[in-house]
């Protein structure tokens, strides 16, 4: 019997793991739903209002052809947070130069589509006379010019780290479009770092290079529903310097509390037992 009361506390822990790390998973593209809109200003340390959104790296490396002893030590990570039809990021990047420059891919309605065409626009970045310029490619119902226009980008440099900051209204772009509440979107980040040699592209969730091509393999944000603020008495999103993403807090203290009555519950069946 004791065997049996073991063997069902094991497959219990195993399948708290299991939902642990889904749940992670899912906090890792889920996109914080913001109360009011952070300021654009590209400050090092990110408004609090980017706090419900889990920090995401750009840390999968598309190499075309470049020796792996030809890279540079670039690393990027950002953060997210939508309000009606906009989306706002931080980006961190260490070791972007001016010559270098990154795009930001899109399927508005998740669509998985094989070709790039309605709502799946993509926007370009990239440092022109020390200010971040944007540029935009896809189909539209306006002029993209007013799209373009409309984009509140800033960029400041300290020494090797460079942040950046930006608004995007995609109801500018597609009348009535508005983000909501548990929808999905595809997305993709690609960094161009011009090296020596060649090109290294640095992206945050598809290392084949294939969503250069179709939607279908952007990455996924899900709009979330946390309704973020920023009250006056709460500092800032703290700088984390961490080049390598780590298990949510919010997962790691869900799984500890399953584990911890898990534990209690097989122990008071074993007394139970002896009795």
């Amino acid at each position: 019997m004791k065997r049996i009361v073991f063997s069902f506390i094991f497959a219990v822990m195993f399948l708290c793991f299991s939902l642990s790390s889904s749940a992670d998973s899912l906090l890792q593209n889920s996109i914080a739903h913001a109360g009011k809109a952070p300021v654009i200003d590209a400050a090092a340390v990110p408004d609090r209002i980017y706090g419900e959104t889990v920090k995401m790296y750009i840390n999968k490396t598309l190499l075309d052809d470049v020796p792996l002893e030809d890279l540079s030590d670039f690393s990027g990570s950002f953060y997210s947070v939508w309000k009606d039809g906009k989306l706002y990021f931080h980006f961190t990047l260490k070791n972007f130069s001016d010559e270098d420059e990154f795009a930001l891919y899109f399927d508005l309605e998740d669509s998985n589509a094989d070709t790039y065409g309605v709502k799946t626009p993509s926007v370009l970045f990239e440092i022109e006379d020390g200010d971040i310029c944007a540029s935009f490619e896809g189909e539209s119902d306006v002029d993209p010019a007013v799209f373009i226009e409309k984009i509140t980008a800033e960029l400041s440099v300290s020494g090797n780290v460079s942040v950046i900051e930006a608004s995007l209204d995609f109801s500018e772009l597609y009348s009535g479009f508005s983000f909501s509440s548990g929808k999905r979107v595809g997305f993709e980040i690609a960094v161009c770092d011009k090296i020596d040699g060649g090109i290294v592209r640095y992206v945050w969730n598809d290392d084949t290079g294939e969503f250069f091509r179709t939607p279908d393999n952007l990455g996924t944000f899900i709009m979330g529903t946390a309704s973020v603020t920023e009250p006056d008495d709460v500092e800032n999103v703290e700088k984390d310097d961490d080049d390598n993403p780590g298990t949510s807090d919010n997962g790691l203290f869900m799984y500890m509390c399953v584990c911890f009555g898990t534990l209690i519950f097989g122990t008071v069946i074993s007394c139970r037992m002896k009795v």
